[in-house]
């Protein structure tokens, strides 16, 4: 999702703070500046700048893994478009004369308020100053004059707030549905987008204490610059020296390998990305990463290679966020087939003497612009009954499960399926590709008893890989299937695919594999 204008501003700022650090070498020992000014990154692209202080991760390539996943799951949820009011927006409201009503709404009286039969469809803002007797209204005015959705009528689709819907992701437990009564005991009932949109727009309000940037932002509009190439407006060498330039570079390939390795895989620490380098900007959270090593070379090296390069590796990596897939009413499992985003990267690694990164050379266009992280302020001020609210939506969840407290543990169920709650044969399709195996296409037909079907990658030794949820047919209510999906080929040597079946309750129903005739 593209962030506003007004939250670039933020990002960019919030790069400069002095509550950002960046690396002192002034405090650094003799041998910590020698090995760090060896490096081919600048400031701007260091690990410092992520937390990752004077060398205190683990740069040796051997030593880092090649794949990586958060230990809770990023939630999904919507953007927040200015064009709809942003958190002012009636998102449930089913009865809704039209879509502008439901962001043009008056501005609701005490009496009106106390004269409603039930208040689900209202806006998280109308319902958390109902929930706070502050029927003035002050919020959801604010909002609407931040937004200009009262007085514009051309806000660009993708102003949002994705700056504080990515990190609030990644902080909060996934929210569920629950009914609470207000300050002058009014119920009220709350949905997951509710909160969730409470949540984004406290971040989005609330200075953090510290804010960490990489890299720099590239503010080129590629199919403008792609128009005048075309057309003769500027030479291959000027658009190539555009595209090279330091603020669209990208983020140095070999500090960005150190910065997923460390913090998803080493650390299980969340940061966002803007998971492309031009100039609208898309913050995800990531969750994860999948690489594969192509090629090793001790000479030969593809210039210009970081001085004291003593072999160059050639990575492939997957990387894995959280993508927005609209307003819900329930909490859902995340990633899902809509939620999870992939983009690929192939870039060389740079090795000294040692075997540990010292710089990088992308090989392919696509790469990432910046990636950043914040620490997250208190509920505090007009913000603290946010809390109490905060947790009665996370109440249900289960210690060690909090991505997906609805779902049993994924080591238990029987060990034998039911084979009367789905039908034989299982549909699997999946594709042994040069890097990646595809997962073309995978169903299953199930009685009506079942609710959810869930299917699992389970690489060798029976670790859970990815995690996905199969969607109902929309001509065959019975069937349950996921289309298209590729996963690193070396996750999943000696691996399978489980597919789980779910009663209303969350109780498991069958559990059936693929065989290995299915993967190769």
């Amino acid at each position: 999702m593209r962030v506003s204008r007004f939250c670039s501003g933020i990002l960019l700022f919030g790069a400069l703070l002095p509550s950002c650090e960046r690396e002192d070498l002034s405090v650094e020992t003799p041998q910590e500046q020698a090995f760090t000014l060896k490096r081919e990154w600048d400031r701007d692209n260091a690990p410092a700048n992520i937390g990752l202080y004077h060398n205190d991760y683990v740069a040796h390539f051997y030593s880092l893994p090649l794949s990586g996943r958060l230990k809770t799951n990023p939630w999904s949820g919507h953007y927040w478009p200015n064009q709809q009011g942003g958190v002012s927006y009636r998102w449930s409201w089913e009865n809704a004369p039209s879509e502008r009503a439901r962001f043009t709404y008056p501005i609701m009286s005490k009496d009106e308020v106390f004269s409603l039969r039930e208040m689900s469809h209202l806006s998280p803002i109308e319902k958390y100053e109902i929930y706070n007797a502050d029927y003035e209204f002050p919020m959801t005015r604010q909002e609407r004059a931040d937004t200009e959705v009262m007085t514009r009528r051309d806000i660009p689709r993708w102003f949002g707030k994705c700056h504080a819907w990515a990190p609030a992701a990644y902080s909060f437990l996934s929210p569920g549905s629950f009914t609470t009564k207000s300050q002058d005991g009014l119920k009220m009932a709350f949905g997951a987008s509710d909160v969730q949109g409470l949540l984004t727009l406290f971040l989005h309000q609330t200075p953090s204490p510290a804010t960490y940037f990489v890299s720099r932002r590239c503010n080129v509009d590629e199919r403008e610059l792609r128009d005048q190439l075309y057309s003769g407006r500027i030479t291959r060498e000027q658009f190539d020296a555009i595209m090279d330039s330091a603020e669209c570079r990208g983020v140095n390939p070999g500090s960005m390998h150190i910065i997923l390795t460390n913090l998803i895989k080493i650390r299980n620490m969340p940061f966002v990305a803007d998971v492309d380098r031009f100039a609208s900007v898309w913050n995800q959270p990531i969750y994860g990463f999948d690489s594969i090593v192509l090629e090793t070379r001790t000479s030969n090296f593809e210039a210009p290679y970081a001085p004291g390069t003593k072999k160059a590796v050639l990575v492939e990596t997957q990387l894995l966020y959280t993508r927005e897939i609209g307003h819900m009413w329930d909490r859902i499992a995340t990633p899902n087939q809509y939620s999870e985003g992939i983009k690929n990267y192939r870039y060389w690694l740079e090795l000294d003497e040692n075997d540990n990164i010292i710089g990088g050379l992308w090989k392919t266009e696509e790469r990432p612009d910046f990636f950043w992280r914040q620490d997250i302020p208190e509920f505090a001020g007009k913000w603290k009954p946010l809390e109490s609210l905060y947790k009665l939506a996370t109440a249900d969840i289960k210690p060690g499960r909090p991505d997906r407290p609805d779902r049993p543990d994924r080591d238990g169920g029987r060990e034998e399926p039911g084979a009367n709650y789905y039908e034989e044969p299982v549909s699997w399709n999946i594709e042994n590709g040069t890097l990646f195996y595809y997962i073309r296409h995978v169903g299953v037909k199930v009685s009506p008893e079942v609710k959810r079907v869930v299917l699992e990658v389970i690489v060798l030794g029976g670790g859970v890989l990815r995690h996905y949820e199969l969607t109902p047919s929309a001509t065959m209510k019975s069937f349950y299937q996921l289309f298209d999906h590729s996963i690193a080929k070396v996750q999943l040597l000696g691996g399978k695919l489980r597919l789980r079946g779910y009663d209303a309750a969350g109780r498991e129903l069958f559990h059936t594999s693929s065989t290995s005739s299915d993967w190769r």
